[in-house]
């Protein structure tokens, strides 16, 4: 006879964030920065393979949903307080971004450099308060998603890495995608577009080095608020070839004509996962200038890393992209747009989530 206890449908506790969960597929709400899809689409992959999904957010360390539950995803530190109420429960844990030790090093490296140029004092704006808790969870994860490529994955202790999957990232939508045709501008402008964390996500390197060459025009787009930052480049930020926009929605207008004039964009950043930024002008179709720990991967041949991420570097891989032949210029985008969306579409996103938790939910895995 079958046990009321077989009969129970399985049950998953998903810590990332909550309302995206239940919103409609068509929702508005879902474009702009990719998290809010990934997270509406991992709760719904999830409840197709049979789980009932509760959702709290990632932050909040009171909620306790009554019990019992098979499964408990968590994006960061919430995980060793659910383990402790439910200590049968899969642990999964989603990595977004770089190990934090390694972000945390990473950008006090840049903020030393920084103030030793400038002679400002800048506080860290991209380091996580709970690390301890962010480690245990890291230490308990019966398993572990990644979103980042094998130079994020490098990041980590090689004692956990035999439990993390790399995944990839889906890129913000809508977007204004371009045609070959409009690949290569006549403006050959340049586009600095990324989150919070100047100092981290290099835009003091980008600032610099554009403000060493009037030749080069850079558009910098982002929430940038940061009073230390904004007083150190009040000049280099007033220059004719250096335009600060602010936020700016990727699927407006006002983003639109910025993209239309530009032909690749900088991204010197010192730790990401996968930058959904990134990705999305790849998708755009911007040529890319980038750091390899924004976790892109380029396509052979096409696209530019940068090695050291120095201010020369900089300005040396934009002069040199700048006097590209529009031919050149056109094949090389080609490239990396088709790769972007093979890897940073949301369709990728999905598949290869899919394949992750094929494996950590299959019956047969873990203890079961």
């Amino acid at each position: 006879m079958t046990s009321p206890l077989s009969r129970r449908r399985k049950r998953a506790l998903f810590s990332y964030l909550a309302a995206p969960v239940s919103w409609k597929r068509q929702d508005p709400r879902l474009g702009g920065h990719s998290n809010k899809w990934e997270s509406r689409e991992i709760a719904r992959l999830i409840a197709r393979r049979g789980y009932e999904v509760a959702a709290i957010d990632w932050n909040d360390q009171e909620s306790s949903p009554a019990g019992p539950f098979d499964c408990l995803f968590d994006i960061h530190g919430n995980l060793p307080r659910l383990a402790a109420q439910f200590p049968d429960a899969r642990k999964l844990l989603h990595l977004t971004g770089s190990y934090n030790p390694f972000q945390h090093e990473a950008e006090n490296a840049r903020i030393e450099a920084f103030e030793s140029r400038r002679g400002v004092t800048y506080p860290p704006r991209r380091h996580v308060s709970d690390l301890d808790s962010y480690l245990e969870a890291l230490s308990i994860a019966d398993a572990c998603s990644l979103i980042g490529n094998y130079c994020t994955l490098s990041t980590y202790p090689a004692e956990v890495r035999e439990k993390i999957t790399p995944v990839t990232v889906s890129a913000s939508w809508p977007l204004p995608i371009k045609s070959s045709r409009d690949y290569a501008p006549r403006e050959r402008e340049f586009l600095w577009f990324a989150g919070g964390g100047c100092i981290l996500k290099g835009l003091d390197l980008a600032v610099e080095a554009f403000a060493a060459n009037p030749k080069l025009l850079l558009h910098v787009v982002g929430n940038i608020d940061e009073r230390e930052f904004l007083d150190s480049y009040r000049h280099e930020l007033a220059s004719p070839n250096i335009l600060q926009h602010g936020y700016l929605d990727p699927s407006g207008s006002e983003f639109r004509e910025i993209v239309d004039r530009c032909f690749a964009f900088v991204a010197p950043s010192a730790s990401e996962g996968i930058s959904p930024a990134a990705a999305s002008c790849m998708l755009i179709g911007l040529y890319p200038i980038v750091s390899r720990n924004t976790g892109i991967t380029l396509p052979e041949g096409a696209g530019t890393y940068l090695e050291t991420c120095s201010i020369p570097e900089i300005e040396a891989a934009a002069s040199s992209l700048r006097e590209m032949t529009s031919d050149d210029v056109r094949e090389s985008i080609a490239l990396t747009q088709t790769e972007a969306k093979r890897r940073y579409s949301r369709r990728a996103f999905s598949e290869r989530m899919s394949r992750y938790l094929d494996i950590v939910l299959r019956t047969e895995w873990g203890n079961d």
